[in-house]
This record gives structure tokens, sequence and C-alpha cells, in this order.
């Protein structure tokens, strides 16, 4: 079963506020769409917060990250 719990995408260490998704119900997916400029050499980091313990990924992908350049 799913968990309540958030998660977002930080840049170089601080959270994209457009990127976080909280769910205050249990929940086994969690996505956004955002649109946030980068510069060559940023590290992105996707993050699962709000709860302690453990949180296993689905087999598979598990996560994922998609990023569209739009020049």
């Amino acid at each position: 079963s799913g968990l309540p719990m958030s998660s977002r995408v930080t840049l170089n260490g601080t959270p994209i506020m457009n990127s976080i998704t909280t769910s205050s119900i249990s929940s086994n997916e969690y996505g956004v769409t955002f649109m946030q400029p980068f510069t060559a050499g940023d590290i992105l980091t996707v993050q699962l917060y709000g709860k302690n313990g453990s949180v296993t990924l689905q087999a598979g992908t598990g996560a994922s990250l998609n990023i569209v350049k739009i020049a």
C-alpha cells in the first residue's frame, strides 16, 4: 500500500518549489510537471520525504525524471 508523504526535485541542493507534491493519504504514485531553467553542471536530485523509515521502489523503473530541452 502507499504512504502519506511528499516528493520534490532539488537543484544544487535547493528544493524547486514548483516540483513539490504532497499526499495526505496513501499513494503509490507521485507526479508533477514544471518548467525550470538549468545551467550546465547543475545537479538535480529526486527526494521522497515525510516518512520515517525506508521506501521500496517498484521493480523496473521505480522512479524516473524526464528533462526536455526547449531551445
